[in-house]
């Protein structure tokens, strides 16, 4: 299939948020001549930033379900690229209006408060799309569709400065609403088999990584649908977040010491106030599987490591493009062509351990998920 086809008629989207992701998806979209975009916000700053750059932008609060009602009429596709709350609202008009629906988020409550109108729905509903869990559920089944019982498996991603620059090695990079529960929450995993909860902050270790160091330690969220799909298949699975050296302590004083984990709004306070707006980033993925066996000459153990980086770029006036946005707005491209172009595997619900990467790679937009093209 052609997706730069422009004999077609434009497919209508609406993306509610015009912030960074939202700008971010847009732009892949209409470069893509496939798609009529049309961006949703109702902040003064947002809707200047999205006209400056040339798109139709209305002046509407994604939880004003009369306004998006009548907007949704006649749109092939609705993006939500907004805080939680405001998704929750489209959902219920999106269930009226039969629309697709996608968001971007790695919060499982309005999946496990809508799950069963999703699941019986005639139109496709596709939550938690971006890089983790959305991409690296695709990602890291393909890579372990061979692996045997015994294997050990660790995924890491990173999402970080391009440069250490402060003392947490970190920045206003992506959502700093969602990175408190990240690190709260308990982690979903699998050991001896088994699913299991585990807390966050915790397996400590430190990697050394094409000649840089960093720390890695468990964070809830982003292997919810790969521990479903793999408990009993694997030995154990377990999720981390690599930093800098030094961020989790500087974290653990905030959240342990200054008893922050108990005050969510004003860690988040915090870090949006004092850490600065980046958009220099680079994103590492990395896979690391341990597996024994038994040979004729007797157990063979062996080691399979794979780490790729996504680092950020720059234009000829030197403005930058987050790694970050550009890897989630093309993930979520991806399944819009998808979803669009009636290749999902059904309708309804849609989970991304039921999304394959030769799904995703039909579409041109998978361009920037492809390390061999960096």
């Amino acid at each position: 299939m052609n997706n730069n086809d422009n004999s077609a008629p434009k497919q209508k989207v609406v993306i509610v948020g015009a912030g960074r992701t939202g700008l971010a998806i847009a732009d892949q979209l209409s470069a893509s001549q496939r798609y009529e975009v049309i961006l949703v916000d109702p902040v003064d700053e947002a809707k200047w930033n999205a006209r400056e750059r040339g798109f139709n932008v209305e002046d509407i609060d994604g939880t004003d379900s009369g306004a998006m009602k009548k907007l949704l009429n006649n749109v092939q596709l609705v993006v939500v690229s907004a805080p939680d709350f405001v998704a929750e609202y489209v959902v219920k008009v999106v269930l009226d209006c039969g629309c697709h629906y996608i968001d971007v988020s790695e919060n499982t409550i309005l999946l496990d408060k809508f799950k069963n109108e999703m699941l019986n729905a005639t139109q496709s509903f596709v939550p938690q799309c971006g890089l983790a869990p959305g991409y690296m559920t695709s990602y890291v089944s393909s890579q372990l569709k061979d692996i045997t019982f015994d294997a050990e498996v660790q995924i890491y991603v990173g999402v970080l400065p391009k440069q250490k620059t402060n003392r947490l090695g970190y920045g206003n990079i992506w959502g700093i609403g969602g990175l408190m529960t990240e690190y709260t929450s308990q982690c979903k995993a699998i050991t001896m088999g088994e699913e299991a909860l585990i807390e966050p902050l915790t397996e400590y270790e430190t990697l050394r990584i094409d000649g840089v160091n960093y720390e890695a330690f468990t964070t809830s969220g982003s292997i919810d649908e790969l521990v479903d799909l793999h408990k009993g298949k694997l030995k154990k699975l377990v999720f981390k977040t690599l930093r800098y050296e030094g961020h989790l302590d500087y974290i653990q004083f905030l959240l342990d010491d200054l008893k922050l984990d108990e005050r969510h709004k004003q860690f988040e306070s915090l870090l949006l106030n004092g850490l600065p707006l980046m958009d220099r980033d680079q994103v590492i993925v990395g896979i690391v599987v341990n597996s024994s066996g038994n040979v004729s000459k007797g157990q063979c153990l062996s080691e399979k490591s794979q780490f790729n980086f996504f680092p950020s770029t720059e234009n000829k006036e030197g403005k930058s493009t987050s790694a970050i946005s550009m890897i989630s707005a093309a993930h979520v491209c991806c399944v819009i062509d998808m979803v669009c172009s009636s290749r999902a595997p059904h309708t309804g619900l849609l989970l991304h351990n039921e999304i394959e990467l030769d799904m995703l790679e039909q579409s041109h937009f998978y361009a920037s998920l492809n390390v061999e093209n960096l």
